[in-house]
């Protein structure tokens, strides 16, 4: 496994237009299906409630937000629905998952029809994150599970999946992300407090089929992962001191 360590500055500089709302801290954004707009969601500064707008990436105006939530948005996800619709899934802070649909004209969000989500996470959802195929979206917390749920491409509608043995990834402590290879629907890893990354064939069960080493002494947690977008299996992966580790097939 090849580890790098960084120590060098990143310069940047502000993208005009930008957007800025006073008094929200952003945490997650995603692309809307056109490209032109973004679902963004974090919190208000003010009493910690949640905060989910869209806004328009030409101008940097926010062109809707849902009225006030009780709790802290920390990650959303864009699902791919046939026929072309934008549909979001936003994990909470209190462990809840809801979903929303993009009104075409307007770009407001608006509840998906159906029920609510049922609760499978008791406290924050740290990531979300969809198969290559859309039909199955994973939910990572910090009560040291991997939920996975069946989407149905057709309309939308998420419910729990038996997939990885009974639909939970049980983790030694807190995961903070999860992500799907791009070229097999099946296969996923998270990256958890415990400084592993573990990978998993859902199909296969609840037990993972491969760890990557800990990078580093101490505390080290993995914090964030992706899959190479060509091989589907090259897995990157960065750690809380600084190091990006990497493993290969």
């Amino acid at each position: 496994m090849l580890c790098v360590t960084c120590t060098d500055t990143i310069s940047s500089r502000a993208v005009a237009p930008h957007t800025s709302i006073p008094g929200v801290n952003f945490i997650g954004l995603v692309h809307s299906e056109d490209g032109e707009t973004a679902v963004v969601v974090g919190r208000r500064e003010a009493d910690n409630s949640g905060f989910v707008g869209v806004v328009d990436l030409a101008t940097g105006t926010v062109l809707a937000q849902l009225p006030e939530l009780e709790h802290q948005a920390m990650c959303v996800v864009r699902l791919p629905l046939a026929p072309a619709a934008s549909c979001f899934v936003v994990g909470f802070e209190d462990g809840s998952l809801r979903a929303f649909r993009q009104d075409e004209a307007s770009k407001a969000l608006v509840a998906a029809a159906g029920p609510p989500l049922p609760k499978r996470h008791t406290t924050y959802v740290n990531s979300v994150a969809v198969s290559s195929t859309g039909r199955v979206l994973a939910s990572a917390s910090w009560d040291r599970t991997v939920c996975l749920w069946d989407v149905d491409a057709a309309t939308g509608a998420i419910t729990p999946s038996a997939l990885g043995g009974g639909g939970t990834l049980r983790h030694p402590k807190t995961v903070a992300a999860v992500a799907w290879s791009p070229t097999d629907e099946h296969l996923l890893a998270t990256a958890c407090d415990d400084g592993h990354v573990r990978l998993f064939d859902v199909r296969a069960g609840a037990e993972a089929v491969a760890t990557m080493a800990k990078v580093g002494d101490g505390y080290n947690p993995a914090l964030c992962l992706a899959f190479h977008p060509s091989d589907g299996a090259t897995i990157a992966a960065g750690y809380f001191n600084g190091q990006v580790g990497r493993r290969t097939p």
